[in-house]
């Protein structure tokens, strides 16, 4: 027969690790997730206006990248 000390410490050590286990679970579930920004189509060409302009329409494009990017 085993003593009581030798099943405790199997015991023991199952619950910390159910306890641990069960932790972690609960950490990684609880955490904040967050979507992704929204794509933005930028029109560009080379007879588009960079003056108040957010390129956001092909009838209207930027003149540079630069300004599409800055936007």
């Amino acid at each position: 027969m085993k003593s009581k000390r030798s099943i405790a410490v199997p015991m023991l050590i199952s619950l910390l690790l159910g306890v641990g286990l069960l932790s972690v679970f609960l950490w990684l579930s609880s955490s904040t997730v967050t979507a992704a920004p929204q794509a933005t189509t930028r029109y560009v060409a080379t007879t588009g206006n960079d003056t108040g302009n957010d390129c956001t329409a092909s009838n209207n494009p930027c003149k540079t990248i630069q300004r599409a990017v800055d936007v």
